[in-house]
């Protein structure tokens, strides 16, 4: 008699035999069938075990009408020695699908931008599986970040396609079996061509033929409704979640928060998956019997039920087959545990044909509880930090074994800040090849966050046992803080290496407590009030050149002495008023020429002595100069001479005088127009002669006494002159008077009249005594009883 249960496989001798076996089958779960194998213990018929895992092999249940076969391929996950006796040996081999495979591997890996489907290929053709179909009708996004953690292939996968509302069952055929990955209920065919017909069991009688001994139901109460909700940081302000309802008598609910979706639409089609889910197990159907052509993911028909409901069609989700074929060797069902007598029997549980089966999200998700390290990632090998528009960071898990790389080992992950808000913010930007540690919200594998940075022997600490007592921030360019806390020592130093700008507060260095520097420009503006105070003193140092300019008032209040010292041009511009006060000495030194410029009013008060010391000095005035003195004034020129040039009018006002005394040289006053003195008296004395009078004419004298007291005085009449005496003209010789005629000399005197007349004299003079007057050089003159005229300029005139 043939066996209806029979294996074969490349490891397995020809004379192998089933004795019995028990599998178990159910969506979205790889079967497992354990196989009681039999060998003899010939040479060359024996059973490898080591050879013998991981082989391919077909378990073959053939139904005794004829039918169509019922297969189980797979491979051999294990292999155990039961018993040997005699000349056999009973062997245990557990065969699963090739989709097992995945259990054994054990990965911790990134993939970013892609969707779930792809995500699963790429697995599954990572561990060899290539006999697979995806039946999907649904839509899926890419995901920025999905990471595999300390878990098998297949654990990774299961329960994202749990989560996606993914299922899968397998199809059998010759060539083995086909893992079919679904997510609508209408891929779903019938395995057998017939309907099972439900025939109940009484006592020991056993129904022939594919049949059900018994189906019942059982109901179970659901919540009313699921929702999700999430939070997505780009758009803090939108609520984010979706719902879906579940039982219209249900009781409660069921609220999922951190699903990880970030549109209201991706909410409502997860809460969906998730009612699904429930419904699927609201009301489950269970029968027994031996029917052969029932395995998960294909569907099948009921008849003959005494309850019409019943007679419909349903969904395998789960079935479990029981075979016995010991029958010719009793003595190996007691050693391998056969506790069943039915050559083949299974159990089924199912749902309604009609209802939308989703796998039950039985895959524990995992968790990262604490930090992981990772590195800071980019596309480039930039200097600088490469980050997104919000902030955020490409990172490298020290886990990942992708080989994704230059930014694409992540999805874009913020950065933890000790502080931030609306306005505000705190943020040190990472350059790549920063080692950070990460931690994950709520634990999840796939939501990264910075916690912060950890240093290491690429990227060292910039405080270290060398110089503990300081506190340092310095940013890849160099830019530095550093607070020093030795005791006695405290000093904050602010430093860039650009222009080798620092600026140092505290304990001194280069002795001096404060220090702000820089080898290039700088600025110091204030909106409003400036104000800079010393205790003792004050020290301006410019190397080249110094500009001051106020656009206002400019008050300097100086209450000691005052010393400028300028050895070269100083050129000051003022557009309006200026008021410098002295309370003390101030004293200016220029070395080199200065030019002052005021475009307005200048006022210098000095209340205690001013003095400036030039070498060269020019003042250009555009306006008016008023110089006020109140005491003593005095200008000194100790070298060379004095220049003053005045375009218009020069006038001076002397209160109380007015004495100009030079020891030496000679004094010339030129004039282009007339030259006037007006006085109360005028006196002109020389201490030695009298010496000329020049000019074209002596015009006249008007008013009083002209006395001539002592001394000898000489008149000399160069060229022709003309005096005119108008009125009485008395003449009194004190000493004597003498009257010589040199040369055309006539001299007249009659009636108290006196007619002097010089007519062309040369070198000729008329002498009253030792004193009178002397005309030299007269070309023509003539004294009158009525006047005197002298034609010709005097050289010089009375003394």
């Amino acid at each position: 008699m043939q066996d209806a249960f029979t294996v074969s496989g490349r490891a397995l001798p020809a004379a192998t035999r089933v004795v019995g076996f028990r599998g178990t089958e159910g969506l979205s779960k790889p079967y497992v069938f354990e196989v009681y194998l039999v060998t003899t213990n010939y040479v060359g018929q024996d059973l490898d075990l080591a050879d013998a895992v991981g082989t391919k092999a077909t378990l073959r249940l053939s139904p005794s009408d004829g039918g169509a076969p019922f297969l189980v391929n797979g491979i051999f996950a294990t292999v155990e020695l039961v018993h040997a006796f005699g000349e056999r040996s009973v062997f245990r081999a557990v065969l699963v699908p090739q989709l097992w495979k995945l259990t054994v591997s054990l990965h911790s890996r990134v993939f970013t931008d892609q969707t779930v489907p792809d995500i699963i290929k790429t697995v599954l053709s990572g561990a060899g599986v290539s006999d697979y179909e995806l039946r999907l009708i649904g839509s899926y996004k890419p995901q920025e970040h999905v990471c595999q953690y300390r878990e098998s292939d297949f654990d990774f996968i299961s329960r994202w396609m749990e989560r996606e509302g993914l299922y899968y069952y397998f199809e059998q055929g010759d060539g083995g079996e086909t893992l079919i990955i679904t997510d609508d209920k209408g891929v779903h065919v019938p395995l057998g061509q017939k309907a099972v017909r439900y025939v109940p069991q009484f006592g020991e009688h056993r129904a022939t033929g594919e049949v059900l001994w018994t189906f019942t139901c059982r109901h179970t109460s659901m919540p009313s409704r699921v929702r999700m909700s999430d939070y997505d940081y780009n758009n803090p302000a939108i609520a984010i979640s979706g719902r879906a309802p579940v039982a219209s008598n249900g009781l409660g609910e069921i609220s999922v928060h951190g699903a990880r979706f970030f549109t209201p639409a991706e909410g409502s089609r997860l809460a969906a998956v998730k009612a699904q889910e429930l419904l699927a197990g609201q009301v489950v159907y269970h029968g027994t019997g031996t029917a052969f052509h029932m395995r998960p993911g294909y569907t099948f028909e009921l008849e003959e039920h005494p309850r019409p409901a019943f007679n419909a069609v349903y969904l395998a989700t789960e079935v479990e087959h029981w075979g016995n074929q010991a029958g010719w060797a009793p003595e190996l069902m007691q050693i391998i545990g056969l506790t069943w007598d039915d050559v083949y029997r299974m159990e089924v549980k199912a749902v309604s044909s009609t209802v939308q089966y989703r796998a039950p999200q039985r895959t524990p998700w995992p968790r990262i509880y604490g930090t992981e390290h990772a590195v800071v990632d980019g596309p480039a090998d930039s200097e600088y930090a490469q980050i997104d528009q919000h902030g955020r960071y490409a990172v490298k898990l020290s886990f990942d074994e992708s080989d994704l790389r230059s930014g694409k080992a992540s999805t874009w992950v913020r950065m933890l800040q000790p502080h931030g808000g609306g306005t505000e913010g705190f943020h040190f930007p990472l350059r790549k090849g920063t080692e950070v540690m990460c931690t994950f919200l709520g634990g999840d594998p796939d939501r990264p966050v910075i916690a912060g940075v950890a240093p290491n022997a690429l990227t060292p600490s910039p405080v270290t046992s060398a110089n503990r007592t300081r506190n340092v921030i310095q940013t890849g360019g160099r830019n530095r803080i550093e607070l020093e806390d030795q005791a006695g020592a405290q000093r904050i130093t602010v430093s860039t290496p650009t222009e080798n700008t620092i600026l140092r507060m505290g304990a001194p260095n280069d002795h001096h407590n404060f220090i702000s520097r820089t080898d290039g420009t700088a600025l110091i503006k204030t909106g409003k009030s400036l104000e800079i105070q010393t205790g003792t003193w004050r020290k301006d140092n410019v190397g080249d050149q110094m500009e001051t300019e106020v656009g206002g008032y400019l008050k300097e209040t100086v209450t000691g002495a005052v010393t400028l010292e300028y050895k070269d041009t100083k050129t000051e511009t003022v557009t309006k008023a200026v008021t410098e006060i002295y309370k003390d000495t101030k004293s200016e030194t220029v070395t080199n020429p200065v030019t002052e410029t005021y475009l307005d009013t200048q006022t210098t008060t000095v209340t205690n002595l001013r003095k400036s010391e030039h070498g060269t000095e020019e003042t250009t005035v555009h306006g008016k100069v008023t110089e006020k003195y109140e005491g003593h004034h005095e200008t000194k020129v100790t070298t060379g001479g004095r220049y003053e040039e005045t375009t218009g009018l020069h006038h001076q006002k002397f209160n109380d005088g007015w004495k100009v005394e030079i020891p030496g040289g000679n004094v010339e006053h030129i004039a282009g127009g007339d030259y006037v003195i007006n006085a109360q008296h005028f006196r002109a004395k020389a201490k030695s002669d009298y010496r000329e009078i020049q000019g074209i004419r002596f015009q006249k004298t008007d008013g009083g006494l002209i006395n001539l007291t002592y001394g000898f005085g000489t008149l000399n009449v160069v060229v022709p002159q003309r005096t005119e005496l108008v009125g009485g003209v008395k003449l009194d010789i004190i000493a004597g008077l003498k009257a010589e005629l040199i040369w055309g000399w006539n001299y007249r005197s009659s009636k108290g009249k006196t007619d002097v007349t010089l007519l062309d004299m040369k070198n000729s003079a008329v002498k009253i005594g030792n004193s009178g007057i002397t005309l030299s050089r007269a070309a023509a003159a003539k004294v009158t009883s009525t006047g005197a005229h002298v034609w010709q300029s005097f050289l010089h005139m009375f003394h």
